[in-house]
């Protein structure tokens, strides 16, 4: 087994998220962590899967059993599920297709906002919920009054987000808030980190954000926001720098290097069924 996979390291210029409110600082996103084990192939203790952003918003509806969604990459906690970005015949990747669901636990993990040191984890509810055919998981905490009250004595609250009800125009700016993965040896953490992009490119099913400095998978999950605060998506990925067999379509879109996000439209609608589903515990 190689026993977990790894993002990039973010080596640019990045801004730290988060204002003062009533004394908290506000925070938007958080981090992402999913561990894995797999007694009948030796690994009995729970190890690193993957890293990346979340985010917040709150649910509509009352009868919903949770205060918030939270808001990720599918290919984070579930990588075996997206064999476009981890091939099974790479032998890197191939360990991936031994895991199940059940293999898995995740954590909402709250990091020191200068360095990235872990302060607490918080478990996440074993029941998710993947949007079929897109990169799209939603989660739920445990215990939200846990969380809230724990990340109060850090003087910290959360910002839930409020996703737009209609697509942005290109050429609008915006900030993808995230974490910065960077790795030092045997360290690893994710630094809470935003960076400003501006729309390149829209579709019926993808925006297409074009930055000074690439996005890296620490962002991955990490919400997108207009300069009123609405969210317009969430960070998918990073489309290749122009290296791959699609390069000369990439660049005939003029999309290369661009941060791929999943439209707010289609969060929204995903939560909506979320939502009916009554069956949560």
């Amino acid at each position: 087994y190689q026993r977990r996979v790894r993002g990039s390291t973010m080596t640019q210029t990045i801004f730290k998220q988060g204002y003062q409110y009533s004394g908290k600082l506000l925070r938007k996103a958080f981090a992402l962590c999913s561990y894995f084990k797999k007694p009948d192939q030796g690994i009995f203790d729970y190890e690193v899967l993957s890293r990346a952003s979340l985010y917040f918003t709150k649910s509509n509806s009352s009868a919903f059993k949770k205060k918030y969604h939270l808001i990720s990459t599918a290919h984070v906690p579930y990588p075996w599920k997206f064999p476009k970005f981890y091939p099974e015949n790479r032998p890197e990747y191939a360990w991936l297709y031994f895991l199940k669901e059940t293999d898995t636990i995740h954590k909402i993990q709250l990091r020191q906002e200068k360095t990235g040191n872990l302060i607490q984890e918080f478990k996440l509810s074993d029941k998710t919920f993947v949007m079929k055919g897109r990169d799209l998981i939603v989660m739920h905490l445990e215990d939200e009054e846990f969380f809230e009250d724990a990340i109060s004595l850090h003087g910290l609250a959360i910002e839930p987000v409020k996703h737009r009800d209609r697509n942005p125009e290109e050429g609008q700016r915006v900030l993808v808030i995230g974490n910065d993965y960077t790795s030092d040896g045997d360290t690893e953490v994710l630094i809470p980190a935003s960076l400003p992009a501006t729309i390149n490119q829209t579709t019926s099913q993808s925006i297409f954000l074009r930055s000074e400095v690439p996005s890296v998978m620490g962002m991955c999950g990490g919400p997108v926001l207009l300069e009123n605060e609405e969210c317009i998506g969430m960070v998918e990925a990073l489309v290749s720098d122009g290296s791959s067999t699609n390069a000369a379509w990439m660049r005939s879109r003029g999309i290369q290097g661009n941060t791929l996000v999943l439209p707010s439209l289609e969060i929204l609608e995903f939560l909506d069924s979320v939502e009916m589903d009554g069956d949560f515990q």
